[in-house]
């Protein structure tokens, strides 16, 4: 039951701005898939994201920097 002062279903998330449909049934989260592949999903709705997995320049760098940091401190004693 939706009442009529709701501004979205919280079942289905139906709105004034998506449209109301009475006979969309929501998912439930007790339907939830046992095969979800996390990073799949990521890719597909966010193609254009680099993959979070793999170093990018700024922390290889990052890493050389803190690692002749401490290689210098270590030679100091």
């Amino acid at each position: 039951m939706i009442l009529e002062t709701a501004i979205f279903c919280r079942h289905c998330g139906a709105s004034d701005q998506s449209g109301w449909q009475p006979d969309t049934e929501g998912e439930s989260l007790d339907d939830a898939d046992e095969d979800f592949d996390y990073d799949e999903f990521v890719r597909r709705e966010f193609p254009g994201e680099a993959d979070s997995s793999r170093l990018d320049i700024r922390s290889v760098v990052i890493i050389v920097i803190l690692l002749c940091f401490i290689v210098g401190i270590v030679l100091a004693f």
